[in-house]
Formats: structure tokens, sequence, C-alpha cells
């Protein structure tokens, strides 16, 4: 017991010594004075509770003497006259107009912007029926043409050609038929130029629709000698009627599908 006392004291004595060295380093160091040291003491001598009552405080008093200050001026400003008041209503008027313009000018710039949006709202519900239509069109079409018993012959004879006659057939379907007339007046060349052309876009895309349904229709190993081999010869065509081919499987609606 009295070894363990003994070394309480000597760590006592240390501590008590290290201190001292501390303060005395601070004071030879020109870091400490009286004045330092009564202000330490000041700053550790309030709990934060009691600081922050006091600051508090404080502000309440200079909020308070800054009101009574106020309340004091205007009370030693002259009565306004009259001229001054109704200048001050009209001016007050004036700011009241202002504010409702602007938000009148809010509320039209918001029914503009919902105008707008319901518009394309309407818009867009158009040409979604308008799709949906062409793609229910397209594929009752589809159905009727497997139904048909001509095309389920075409479609077996197409099966069971080599690669690249059955290519040199779908590109005959393809190119479609056209009509041009032998005799014809200067008058009616353009507008006849302008039907035929339309005729033979419609022809192509009736060929091109053609085509891809009977590839749709094929079983997957004949369809993949036959896109193989037009692949060799045309393969920007190729790869379209695969898109076209996928589209179907997707149930999206077949773009350019004018002959349905």
């Amino acid at each position: 017991m009295k070894m363990i006392w003994n070394a309480m004291s000597v760590v006592a004595v240390a501590n008590l010594l290290a201190l001292l060295g501390f303060v005395g380093w601070l004071k030879a160091d020109d870091r400490l004075n009286a004045d330092r040291a009564r202000a330490v003491r000041a700053v550790f001598g309030k709990t934060l509770t009691e600081e922050a009552t006091e600051a508090a405080k404080a502000k309440a008093d200079l909020e308070a003497s800054e009101k009574a200050a106020a309340e004091a001026k205007r009370k030693d400003q002259p009565p306004l006259t009259a001229e001054q008041r109704v200048a001050l209503r009209l001016e007050a008027t004036e700011i009241d107009r202002q504010r409702m313009e602007r938000l009148q000018r809010e509320v039209e710039d918001l029914r503009r912007v919902l105008a707008t949006e319901r518009t394309a709202l309407d818009r867009g519900r158009a040409a979604f029926l308008a799709e949906k239509s062409a793609f229910e069109a397209a594929s009752a079409a589809t159905r009727r043409a497997l139904e048909d018993g001509q095309f389920q012959k075409t479609l077996g004879v197409l099966s069971t050609m080599k690669p690249k006659d059955a290519v040199g057939l779908l590109t005959q379907m393809l190119k479609g038929s056209s009509f041009a007339p032998t005799s014809q007046t200067p008058s009616q060349a353009p507008a006849l130029a302008a039907g035929g052309a339309a005729s033979t876009e419609t022809e192509a895309a009736a060929g091109e629709e053609q085509v891809v349904s009977y590839l749709d229709a094929m079983d997957e190993k004949p369809r993949g000698r036959i896109m193989t081999e037009l692949a060799k010869t045309d393969p920007v065509l190729a790869t379209r009627l695969l898109g076209r081919i996928r589209d179907r499987a997707q149930f999206a609606p077949v773009p350019g599908n004018a002959g349905s």
C-alpha cells in the first residue's frame, strides 16, 4: 500500500512540475501575462449555458433599443399631409396593380404551356392511333395472305428451290410491275410521269411486303440459306429485310407498308 501511495505521489509531483514548467515557458516566450490569465479565467469561469443566455439577452436588448430608436425617430417626424397620404396610397395601388398584372402574365404563360403540351399529346395520340390502325391492317393482310392457298403453294416452292434461284425470284417480286403508256399528249406528260412514279413506288413497297411475308413464313433453315445468298449480292437489302422480319416478330408496325 505504501508503495502505491509513493508512486501516486511521484506522478502528482511530476504533473505539477510539468504544469509549472509549461506556465513558465508561456511567460518566458511572451505568451502569457496577467491580462491573458484573467481572460482565460473569465472564459472558463462561465458555463456554455450561461454564455448562451447572456448572448441572447444582449441581442434582445440591442433589438429593443433599435426598435425604440426607430419609434422615436418616427414620432419626431412631422405628420403626413393629405397630398403625401394620397401619393403613398397611389404608390401602393400601383404596386398592387403591377403585382396583379405579373400574376396574370404568369397565368397566361402557364396556360400557353399547357395548351402546347395538350396539342403535343393530341398529336402523339393521333399518331399512335394511326400507327395502331396501320399495324392492325398489316396484320390482317398478313393473316389473310398466310391463309391463302396460293401463298402456301408459292411458299412451298420457294422453300424447296435452290437459294440462288429463290433469290432471283424474290428479286423480281421486289421490283414489282410497272405500266408505261406508249402515247401521250405533251400536256398529259407531267401528270402521267408523276402518276407513274407514285405507282412504281407503291408496287415496289407491295413487292417488298410480299417478300417479307414469304421469308417470315418460311422455316428457319431455308430462310437462312436464302438470306445468306442474298447477303452476297445485296447486303443492304438483306439487312433491311431482316429488320422487317424482326419487327414483325416483335409485333411492331411495319415501316413503309404501302401495299397493305
